[in-house]
């Protein structure tokens, strides 16, 4: 009885683990795709300015 519930306690700590893990990951991909989008954005805004100055250029 004493290890079918250490044993349970054991299975209960390696999901509960990996349930953690899990949403450790998730929040640092979508930190990821936020910092992505913003470099994105980043890069749209600097192809304006260059095409603003080259146009102010001419």
């Amino acid at each position: 009885m004493i290890k079918a519930i250490k044993k349970a306690y054991e299975w209960l700590d390696k999901k509960t683990f990996i349930i953690l893990n899990g949403e450790k990951l998730l929040k640092e991909r979508e930190e990821q795709e936020i910092r992505i989008a913003q470099f994105q954005n980043d890069i749209i805004k600097l192809r304006k300015k260059i095409k603003n100055l080259e146009e102010e250029k001419k």
